[in-house]
């Protein structure tokens, strides 16, 4: 049997700042993708790292996007609770968020907090014999990392392999913020499938009996993110993992910041530039007479000049 993994989905309908694409609808390429990776990979259970949406509760119309494409994928989902699924990180909030009306519509099943079940378990027969494959769930506090024993989990003798699903800066290295490095971290969960850190790691880590696997986050909300979100597919059979990179992502979708700063001065020019003119009563072919000298007068750039173009043949198609 094969398991699919992903993290840190930070849906919305806002795009981050920055981002030059629709992120709503390029989060809606990815979930679409995701459902043919499973299906070619022959997924039966997604395993999600938490963060489902970059607000508790968004609107409803983001609800619905998300809840139709989870629907789409007709697998079971289990969930750990995310830094971005609950509000001043009190479980008791839940049942007015998102990811709490997911879990009551049977949408997800969510393990590893206050409330609900710490542990969820597949049983399935390999070679004639029964197997029990059990996901641990490690879900977000705000005190996780004070305490590295915070993600030790016991590995019962009728557990043939264990996956533990973490949300919380569980690192392969160093970081000037608290953490918590993987080579501290004593566990008996065979897989350690971790969210949180949005870069995530490039490989797969080997500490003594365990692995640990962060792909990195599906949602991409930071300037600085130039990766190829990823998701995991693990076997149960061999405990093989493997990264699957999608290929519905733009490799930078980011306006650099010198970038950012030029158009966002642009902008500022072109507004002067059209305040200038508001005041006028001349008629467009004099405006474009006088657009020229006007730019030059104020030294703008020369595209400043083109942009006020674009923008008054545009103004004067939608007025006839």
């Amino acid at each position: 049997m094969n398991l699919g993994f992903f993290t840190d989905l930070h849906f919305r309908g806002e795009n981050p700042s920055g981002r030059t694409d629709d992120y709503r609808r390029s989060l809606l390429l990815k979930l679409e993708e995701m459902g043919e990776i499973w299906e070619k990979n022959n997924v039966e259970y997604v395993l999600f790292g938490g963060d489902l949406c970059h607000t508790p509760d968004p609107v409803t119309s983001i609800k619905y996007d998300l809840m139709q494409e989870f629907k789409n994928w007709k697998l079971p989902i289990i969930s750990i609770i995310g830094s971005h699924d609950y509000y001043g990180y009190q479980i008791k909030s839940i049942s007015r968020t998102t990811i709490g009306l997911f879990e009551k519509a049977g949408i997800l099943q969510i393990i590893g907090s206050s409330g609900f079940p710490s542990y969820f378990d597949i049983k399935e027969s390999l070679s004639g014999n029964d197997h029990l494959t059990r996901i641990i769930g490690t879900s977000h506090t705000w005190w996780l990392c004070d305490d590295v024993n915070n993600f030790y989990s016991e590995k019962e003798p009728s557990v043939n392999y264990q996956v533990q699903l973490v949300h919380g800066d569980l690192l392969d290295t160093s970081v000037p913020w608290s953490h918590i490095l993987c080579k501290d971290v004593k566990t008996e969960s065979d897989l350690v499938l971790s969210g949180h850190y949005h870069p995530g790691w490039e490989k797969p880590l080997k500490i003594d009996n365990t692995v640990f696997i962060n792909p990195g986050s599906m949602g991409r909300v930071e300037t600085s993110s130039q990766r190829i979100p990823r998701v995991c597919i693990i076997s149960t059979e061999d405990r093989s993992t493997k990264l699957v990179s999608l290929s519905s992502c733009e490799v930078h979708p980011f306006i650099d910041r010198e970038d950012s700063m030029r158009v966002q001065n642009s902008y500022q020019d072109i507004t002067k530039l059209l305040n200038t003119l508001e005041g006028t009563s001349i008629e467009l072919v004099d405006i474009k007479k006088k657009l020229p000298v006007i730019v030059d007068e104020l030294k703008f750039e020369s595209e400043i000049l083109e942009k006020c173009f674009e923008i008054i043949e545009r103004v004067n198609k939608e007025n006839v």
